[in-house]
C-alpha cells in the first residue's frame, strides 16, 4: 500500500469519526433551554400549587382540617356536620396528595425541558392535571358526605332522640324530657311513691 492510499484511508476514518461529534455539537447548540426566567415561572407556580394541594390533602386525610376553617371540601353535604366534613376531606385527601405530586413533578419537568414547547406542555399538563385530579377528589368527597347525610337522616327518623331507645316516647316519656322513662305496662314511680 502506498502512502497516498494510507492518507486517503486515514482521512476517511478521521472524517467518519469526527463527523458525529460535529453533528452532536451542532445539535446541542440548536437545543435552546429558553430564558431562565421563562422556565422558572412554571416551576414556582406548580411547586406552590403542588405543595398547597399536598398539605391540604394530607391534613384532610388525617382529619386535621378545621370544620369552620377555609380549607377542604366545602359543599352543603360536607358542611352538614363535623362528621360529614371529616369524611368528605378524608375521601378527598388522597386524590389531593396525588394532584400535588403531579403538579410538583410536572413543574420540575417543565424547568428541565430542552425546549420551550416541552416546557409549555409540561406546565399545562401539571396545572390542568393537578386541578382536575383535586376536583375529582372533591367531588368524590362530596358524594361520600351526601351518602353519610342520607344515612344520618334515616337514622334520625327512626330514632329521633338518642335517649329514647327502648322508651315509650309519648307524653311524660323521653319526648317530654322526664328523668324517668316509663313503659306503658309498668306503673310510674310517682304513682308508687304517692301511694
Amino acid at each position: 500500500m502506498d502512502l497516498a492510499a494510507v492518507n486517503a484511508v486515514n482521512a476517511a476514518v478521521t472524517t467518519t469519526v469526527t463527523a458525529p461529534v460535529r453533528a452532536d455539537a451542532v445539535t446541542t447548540a440548536a437545543i435552546s433551554y429558553g430564558p431562565f426566567a421563562v422556565r422558572l415561572v412554571p416551576l414556582v407556580v406548580l411547586l406552590a400549587l403542588g405543595i398547597a394541594l399536598a398539605v391540604v390533602g394530607w391534613r384532610g386525610y388525617r382529619g386535621e382540617l378545621a370544620f369552620r376553617g377555609r380549607l377542604g371540601v366545602r359543599t352543603a353535604a360536607a358542611a352538614r356536620s363535623p362528621e360529614t366534613f371529616r369524611l368528605a376531606n378524608r375521601v378527598a385527601g388522597l386524590p389531593s396528595l396525588v394532584a400535588g405530586a403531579v403538579a410538583v413533578v410536572c413543574g420540575v419537568a417543565a424547568f428541565v425541558m430542552p425546549n420551550m414547547l416541552g416546557t409549555v406542555l409540561c406546565a399545562a399538563i401539571g396545572l390542568i392535571g393537578g386541578v382536575l385530579i383535586a376536583r375529582a377528589g372533591g367531588v368524590a368527597g362530596s358524594h361520600a358526605a351526601a351518602a353519610m347525610s342520607v344515612a344520618m337522616s334515616a337514622a334520625e327518623r327512626t330514632n329521633p332522640s338518642p335517649g329514647c331507645a327502648g322508651c315509650d316516647c309519648g307524653a311524660g316519656g323521653c319526648a317530654g324530657q322526664s328523668e324517668v322513662c316509663e313503659k306503658p305496662d309498668q306503673p310510674s314511680q310517682s304513682a308508687e311513691s304517692a301511694g
